[in-house]
């Protein structure tokens, strides 16, 4: 898709639970350009949108972001969780909850200033899948997504330890380690405490996903070659899924052989699966196809009959 065919707009997202009034995530609307339709006697259609969510220390335009709200058909939101990229705030190894409250904080903005949207799929690499996991388990009847794809995510949170040769002799020597990257083009240094270590080793993922609802459909994605979180840990996320007797074809499981945990050189594929996946799932609500999530089937019929409204900024 070329630059003629699409806007982005940046937009200053208020925290309102921030401990600082000044609060502001930073992210970026990519529009589609297209004509708008007449609306209908049965009332204005509301547009899908898609919500991108980064991975640790990363941004809304790091790995594939930029490419993926390119290759999409309908707009995306992507934005920096707080203490990343241009949002403001701190950043915690393991403050989950800053980061729930960032989602819940962009679901807010997006029914008060932007209601001509409704969130239709959810794509979390890394970091941002572990907060899908929970954010969807803990706000499944409030915030109905039918679509999930969880990208290079940790199931084994103990294997933090692995780390334990780099952290330990910084953690004993002045009680933190000093992690020295790279964000933006721009040089970052945060602190990573013993107490932080902790937290992080107990995310209870596996309740997180035990209580995800089952009528979101999955797409699990995740590289042949990372070293970060092994292909293992695939495995435990299909099992418990199985296990709660989900819808047939309802979790599906897709492999990017070679690519890392950031898909590095890879981000052509990485794009080309999740939006095959997302058309044929879109493709089915529109055949009224059964196993396609029940929230999907519902919005396509409350969507029928309706005219898109405008809905730009």
């Amino acid at each position: 898709m070329s630059s003629q065919e699409y806007d982005e707009t940046k937009l200053s997202i208020p925290v309102p639970s921030a401990s600082s009034p000044t609060t502001h995530l930073s992210g970026i609307l990519h529009q589609k350009k297209q004509p708008s339709q007449p609306t209908s006697q049965a009332g204005p259609r509301t547009r899908p949108l898609v919500l991108i969510l980064h991975g640790v220390l990363a941004h809304k335009d790091q790995t594939y972001h930029r490419l993926l709200a390119k290759r999409l058909d309908v707009d995306s939101l992507r934005f920096d969780f707080r203490g990343n990229g241009e949002s403001g705030g701190e950043w915690g190894m393991a403050d989950y909850e800053n980061d729930i409250e960032d989602l819940d904080t962009v679901f807010q903005y997006l029914k008060e200033k932007m209601p001509m949207y409704r969130v239709e799929l959810v794509v979390g690499h890394s970091r941002g899948a572990l907060v899908g996991w929970r954010f969807w388990a803990e706000r499944g009847t409030s915030q109905q997504v039918p679509y999930w794809v969880a990208l290079s995510g940790r199931w084994r949170m103990d294997r933090i330890h692995d780390r334990d040769p780099v952290y330990n002799p910084a953690f004993e020597k002045q009680g933190f380690y000093e992690w020295k990257v790279r964000v933006m083009g721009q040089p970052k240094t945060v602190h990573v405490r013993p107490s932080d270590v902790s937290k992080f080793e107990h995310y209870p993922i596996e309740s997180y996903v035990s209580r995800f609802p089952s009528e979101q459909d999955v797409l699990l994605v995740q590289g042949s070659s990372d070293q970060t979180v092994p292909t293992a840990d695939c495995g435990y996320y299909i099992n418990t899924l199985n296990a709660m007797r989900r819808r047939n074809n309802s979790t599906n499981l897709r492999l990017i052989d070679e690519a890392d945990h950031n898909f590095k050189g890879h981000y052509d594929e990485v794009v080309d699966v999740v939006t095959a996946w997302y058309t044929r799932r879109r493709e089915m609500a529109k055949q009224g196809n059964k196993d396609v999530s029940p929230i999907a089937l519902a919005q396509q019929q409350q969507q029928q009959g309706g005219g898109f409204g405008k809905g730009r900024l």
